[in-house]
């Protein structure tokens, strides 16, 4: 994990000299050849296919009892929840910073009257407040922006939204506080589930439901949040 962290910190460097004083998250590299690819590595993972499920069946649930018809989906990626949008007659923005994955996301929208995608960082989104019912963030705060971003992005998501927040987060199974959280480096398993419930709460959000994903080395006891905004 050490050396994971290190080469991202390595990468954002990079990227920072690359595009400037843009606040390029500290995971990001699914540009070129990696964009290109990502969801053919990933689709056929178990992984994938829980988060696919567990997506579904809660936008189905909200859908029909609580009237969710607008979602901001962030970041993007190739557009892997597109066709279940549509299917559902919600009106999609796909949000993401790699321009290489917002060209795979355009080829994803069929019905181009719901769909839209835009070219977005998480800490300063592009809409005006109360924009959408439902925010969708998987595979992106917990390894992919530092954890002080990771704060300012959850205000934006509550910003943004009238009623929900969907996000995947990877749950510490420490039982103590975690007093060593260094706010430059990726949340990982640094947070367990109290720890996490606190976070949301500063925010203004409320844990509604929670979901186990999956668990491995690389993606450590991920859990889908359904969280309300108050």
């Amino acid at each position: 994990m050490i050396t994971k962290r290190i080469l991202q910190k390595v990468k954002r460097k990079i990227y920072q000299v690359i595009f400037g004083n843009f606040n390029v998250p500290v995971g990001n590299d699914y540009f070129g050849k990696k964009a290109e690819i990502y969801e053919a590595t990933r689709a056929s993972s178990i992984f994938w296919r829980n988060e696919n499920r567990f997506l579904e069946k809660t936008i189905l649930k909200l859908t029909k009892e609580k009237d969710i018809t607008t979602v901001l989906d962030l970041p993007c990626g190739t557009g892997r929840f597109y066709e279940f949008y549509e299917d559902c007659n919600i009106a999609y923005i796909g949000g993401d910073f790699s321009d290489d994955m917002l060209n795979l996301a355009n080829q994803a929208i069929k019905r181009p009257n719901l769909g839209q995608n835009l070219k977005m960082i998480s800490t300063k989104i592009p809409l005006y407040n109360n924009s959408v019912d439902i925010v969708v963030c998987f595979r992106f705060l917990q390894w992919i922006i530092p954890l002080k971003e990771v704060k300012a992005t959850l205000i934006e998501f509550h910003r943004v939204t009238r009623k929900f927040c969907l996000i995947e987060l990877s749950v510490g199974r420490h039982r103590k506080r975690n007093k060593s959280l260094n706010e430059n480096l990726t949340m990982w398993d640094n947070f367990n589930l109290d720890e996490i419930t606190l976070l949301l709460r500063e925010v203004g959000f409320e844990i509604k439901d929670f979901e186990f994903l999956y668990d491995d080395e690389e993606n450590p006891n991920m859990y889908g949040f359904l969280c309300l905004k108050r």
